[in-house]
């Protein structure tokens, strides 16, 4: 699980590091466990070894209860690929055409008439429809062990992790009968096992007048440009004291507005935690790049790995229902590969379809969902086992329909202005910003530019898409709960989960930007980030970062798997957006 990366010290005047040289990679330099670095290895494939995680006691006891999803199909799939190729392409006559969500479910979702039969066709086997989103990507479904045994053909087991805490996991695949096959693709959400605790990293330190003079946020603000009008959503997996936030304004001298939260599935309790430190962290930075912008917290519970694959969905989910904001950020996942004991995935085919639906639903509504990449490099497993060598992403930052964020070292002027960056990795740390090939779907058709075809590329997606500072050397400022007295304190931090949220920040300024020179949406940013990168304009909008790495992939020039097309100009990306989309 991403999560904040904090550095508990005595804070001094909180300015960017100013770095002399910038350490390269060289071609003959050996990673961790023999992986030639950057060069001849190829990605890892298989499971965990048995017992890594938890151990399988029995069977389940039938009365137990479990909530989960029922994935629906798209009855009109192919129109579906074209209508999310159109609606972001300039030549098409469905550019920028976006759908609600009631919209899409009408469009693209099941009939009327086969989601009701559906909900009757699961209740005579004893299961109980909770929710339904109106883009119909999912029914929300609860019920005894037995009855989901009974109508998917599946077996549920037992399983102890190595701390105690006992879960439920499907021993096999769920298979959904004949008569629901036609409205129902997949079951998501089957798995109740505990999230494993991260490996923590220290971290290092950027205040807002900082971020705003490296990265050429300056020009905005000194415009009057600093969110007003604007809503950007959250989505966050524990909760936050209202008293952090202000803690953190008066500190960094920021007026905002007051944070909203929304409940996701039950919302969270989790408050001054480990997990406290993301939301916090997420809130701050934000704050900082667009302090006049309305922030909503979308929080839902981490008490599972179901809890957190349902709640990335039905949060997602919840955020396109609502139609209040366009710019999403979210710092965290998993890592795309692991599995129990037995060999069941973590993430279940179900869960990463259910997961794939909402997110096409977001870009069918011209929503940007910026996702950090992670912070173990190219091996993002290592964040819960640092055994595991295997080069793995993160999801969903790796799924197609999301902007993923990379991270770098950045070193600034003696005037506060950009002097250059690098890839960030960390042997020592076994960090890095997280990067490399999903392991399951295709390159989406507005992947292309420099690089981005390499010896690695094998046709899946290719993450990250940009970047921005995240090695803790040069981290942001935030104020974050002491784990001894609950205390709010002032805090440096780093990470992906920092370079998320700025860039989902500064795309929020870019929007009210384009708003007030006569363009509306934005809509789902990625194919548009290609094609500047791509222009003769992509040279001032974006820093090409060709130093450094992921721990296995090395910088290069455009395209990279540390930090994809690179981090911001975010003065000049605003310019490069607005000529593109009102050309």
């Amino acid at each position: 699980m991403l999560g904040a990366r904090t550095g508990r010290r005595a804070l001094g005047p909180l300015v960017a590091v100013v770095a002399m040289a910038f350490p390269a990679c060289s071609a003959g330099a050996v990673a961790p466990h023999g992986l030639a670095h950057g060069r001849h290895a190829a990605p890892a494939v298989g499971g965990l070894g048995p017992e890594r995680f938890a151990r399988l006691l029995g069977p389940t006891d039938p009365r137990g209860r479990l909530e989960f999803s029922v994935v629906l199909r798209s009855p009109r799939q192919a129109a579906l690929r074209r209508f999310l190729d159109g609606v972001n392409d300039p030549a098409s006559p469905l550019y920028r055409r976006y759908l609600s969500a009631l919209a899409f479910g009408r469009r693209f979702g099941p009939r009327d008439r086969d989601i009701a039969k559906t909900t009757r066709a699961l209740g005579a086997r004893g299961l109980h429809v909770v929710r339904v989103f109106p883009q119909r990507t999912a029914m929300d479904v609860s019920g005894p062990v037995s009855a989901v045994e009974g109508a998917f053909h599946v077996r549920m087991g037992a399983f102890v992790d190595r701390s105690g805490r006992r879960f439920m996991g499907s021993l096999s695949e769920p298979v959904v009968p004949a008569d629901l096959r036609h409205v129902v693709a997949a079951v998501a959400g089957l798995n109740t096992g505990p999230v494993p605790a991260p490996f923590d990293i220290p971290q290092g330190g950027l205040t807002p007048t900082d971020a705003a003079k490296a990265y050429d946020v300056a020009p905005l603000h000194d415009q009057g440009i600093q969110g007003q009008g604007q809503t950007i959503a959250v989505i966050s997996f524990a909760s936050f004291r209202p008293g952090d936030v202000a803690e953190f304004d008066r500190l960094a001298a920021v007026q905002s507005a007051p944070v909203e939260q929304v409940k996701v599935d039950g919302g969270s309790t989790e408050v001054a935690t480990k997990n406290s430190d993301e939301v916090n962290l997420d809130l701050d930075v934000v704050r900082g790049v667009a302090p006049q912008g309305h922030i909503i917290d979308y929080e839902a519970p981490l008490t599972s790995i179901r809890s957190f694959s349902t709640g990335v969905s039905d949060a997602i989910d919840r955020v396109v229902q609502d139609g209040r904001a366009d710019i999403v950020s979210m710092s965290w996942g998993l890592c795309d590969v692991a599995r129990l004991a037995d060999g069941t995935p973590w993430l279940s085919a179900g869960d990463r379809l259910r997961a794939t639906r909402a997110f096409q639903a977001a870009v069918a509504r011209g929503i940007s969902v910026f996702v950090a990449a992670g912070d173990a490099g190219a091996y993002s497993c290592q964040r819960f086992d640092l055994a595991d060598h295997r080069l793995t992403t993160t999801w969903p930052s790796d799924d197609p329909n999301v902007i993923s964020v990379g991270g770098t070292l950045l070193s600034v002027r003696s005037d506060g202005g950009y002097l250059g960056e690098t890839g960030w990795e960390d042997m020592l740390q076994s960090a890095g910003g997280g990067g490399g090939l999903n392991p399951v779907d295709p390159r989406p058709t507005y992947q292309q530019g420099l690089g981005v075809d390499n010896q690695f590329s094998n046709g899946k997606r290719q993450v990250p898409d940009v970047a921005a500072v995240a090695d803790p050397d040069s981290g942001f400022f935030a104020v974050t709960p002491d784990p001894q007295t609950g205390r709010a304190e002032p805090n440096i931090v780093g990470g992906t989960s920092a370079a998320t949220p700025f860039w989902a920040a500064s795309m929020l300024l870019i929007k009210q930007f384009a708003q007030t020179q006569g363009v509306g949406k934005l809509g789902f940013v990625d194919p548009l980030l290609y094609r500047i990168a791509n222009s003769a304009q992509g040279p001032q909008a974006f820093h090409d970062v060709t130093l450094g790495g992921n721990r296995f992939n090395n910088c290069t020039p455009g395209w990279d798997y540390s930090t994809g097309l690179g981090s911001p100009d975010v003065a000049q990306l605003a310019n490069a957006i607005l000529a593109q989309l009102k050309s």
